[in-house]
């Protein structure tokens, strides 16, 4: 019975100890949006406005943007299109600081990305993460589209008043081949 309460609380301290360094590597860094989802048109450039509110003053504080990745693994988005400005190296405590962010979507392929904002300071690590859901311009599919629309109505046309005199015009061609040779 001692051994097993023993390991109980070995077992209890273990997890205290990693819950405290859990919340001591998270800094009070507050995000709005605290998930960044961009719907947009291959080619844009969408911004949006990323506000950040430390708890506690923040030195060293950096920006690095990662790659988005497709869902099914078959398409990046580079992190140098997915851009932060104006990142101040230090924020005093529960200071709004407005970040405006910019994807550059001009080589994206379309689909859905995921990929994430992390946030390098003294007191810790901060990643906001991002999606970006990237869809073809209208244009063309409209121009297929009225493509086989035409297609459509030329071969419906066909049936109706072309057909019959197509096939008129085959059994007077094998009436001619067959009185020819009489």
């Amino acid at each position: 019975m001692k051994c097993w309460l023993g390991h109980f609380l070995n077992i209890l301290l273990l997890a205290s100890g990693f819950w405290l360094i859990s919340n001591k590597a998270h800094a009070e860094l507050t995000a709005t949006p605290n998930i960044v989802t961009i719907q947009a048109v291959k080619g844009d450039l969408a911004t949006r406005t990323l506000t950040l509110q430390p708890v506690e003053n923040i030195t060293n504080f950096k920006a690095v943007t990662l790659d988005a990745h497709a869902s099914d693994h078959s398409a990046v988005i580079a992190a140098d299109a997915i851009k932060l400005e104006s990142v101040p190296d230090q924020i005093s405590a529960n200071t709004l600081v407005q970040l405006p962010l910019q994807v550059d979507l001009s080589q994206a392929q379309s689909g859905e990305f995921t990929g994430e904002i992390r946030f390098t300071h003294t007191a810790g690590i901060e990643s906001i993460p991002i999606i970006l859901r990237v869809k073809d311009p209208w244009q063309l599919p409209l121009v297929i589209l009225l493509i086989g629309i035409a297609s459509g109505m030329a071969v419906s046309t066909y049936s109706a008043k072309g057909k019959l005199s197509d096939e008129i015009q085959v059994s007077l061609d094998n009436l001619r081949k067959q009185i020819v040779p009489d």
